[in-house]
């Protein structure tokens, strides 16, 4: 398909959202569905966990699906930074290793499909549906120019396939949409990938959020990234807290380790200091920078967190940067 002029584009669009429509339309109730597979196993978890030791919630989501990858014959595949792209050939190959090493994993009671059939349908999502997503996750014009419609059908996709590859690929597009949009210096950019990690979310839970967690720390590692990171973190966690998705104990341990460092830093630390030093010019022209955001992020993590078993864990490490006598101008 042409990528030139106006009318192509336009063109473009309609084919891409009338493939998401037949998508989303697709009789799938006879296909397992990954997410409610590693629910079911995490909250099962946490029931056995109750006669005992207390355990955090957010360690047992990622117990459970790390032991369903271990089983596996192939390992998920990391995903290096700013890597968006690989070859059909290594595609192909990744392919077929895990449909084969997945086979029996296929849940078939109650089922009129065999065992046989969901893989072939869960082989042809792989490799005929997903790399046709993934080309059109962003503008054909403009590569950093995330569709939110396409993240969402991509989500509502990669459900039906084995653990492994669910766990490989929705690492793979929320590194996309970090690596194309958020580490954009465009505004319009990173506001329209902020939009499709709100959707992905939405079409997951938010036990998922240290995905998404993972995926930016890693890749927004520099200045105003970091700013980028803090508001990013923040515009999802109020949306989710608004749309009235988040519950006590959605908020994991995992959420908070991966944030901690950062939210400290910007309260006490460096990320504060940038803003009033010499080179802190270029970041008054980023809105991430303009406005605090650890302290809202603190209150919703308090809101949402296990307090049994995971609320200490918010609250000592502020503990222990009092203790070290922090500048009053800090405090």
């Amino acid at each position: 398909m042409s990528t030139h002029g106006e009318p192509e584009l336009e063109k473009e669009k309609i084919v891409t959202r009338a493939i998401c429509k037949v998508l989303a339309g697709f009789h799938y109730s006879e296909v397992p569905d990954a997410v409610d597979a590693v629910i079911a196993k995490s909250e099962a978890m946490r029931g056995t966990a109750k006669g005992g030791e207390q355990t955090l919630f957010g360690q047992n989501f990622a117990e459970v699906l790390q032991q369903q990858l271990k089983q596996k014959a192939g390992e998920a595949i990391p995903v290096e930074e700013g890597k968006t792209e690989t070859t059909h050939q290594e595609k192909e190959a990744d392919i077929e290793e895990e449909v084969e090493g997945n086979e029996d994993q296929v849940c078939t009671t109650d089922l009129t499909m065999s065992k046989e059939q969901v893989a072939d349908i869960q082989a042809k999502l792989l490799h005929k549906v997903l790399p046709v997503l993934e080309r059109h996750l962003t503008d054909s014009k403009d590569s950093h120019a995330v569709r939110s419609f396409v993240a969402v059908c991509y989500v509502q996709t990669i459900r039906r396939l084995p653990l492994s590859n669910f766990d490989r690929c929705l690492h793979r597009v929320v590194n996309l949409i970090v690596t194309r949009g958020l580490r954009s210096r465009d505004l319009s950019h990173r506001e329209k990938a902020r939009k499709a990690l709100i959707r992905v979310l939405s079409e997951l839970r938010p036990e998922f959020l240290p995905v998404v967690f993972e995926e930016m720390k890693q890749q927004l590692v520099k200045g105003y990234q970091q700013h980028v990171y803090l508001f990013t973190v923040h515009h999802l966690l109020a949306s989710l807290h608004e749309a009235g998705s988040l519950q006590p104990g959605s908020i994991s341990y995992r959420s908070i380790e991966l944030n901690i460092d950062l939210l400290l830093s910007e309260l006490f630390g460096d990320l504060d200091e940038e803003k009033t030093n010499a080179q802190g010019n270029e970041l008054k022209l980023i809105k991430e920078s303009k406005l605090r955001k650890a302290i809202p992020i603190f209150e919703i993590l308090a809101q949402y967190v296990d307090f049994r078993s995971t609320f200490l864990s918010l609250l000592a490490p502020i503990i222990k940067v009092l203790d070290e006598s922090p500048s009053f101008s800090k405090i």
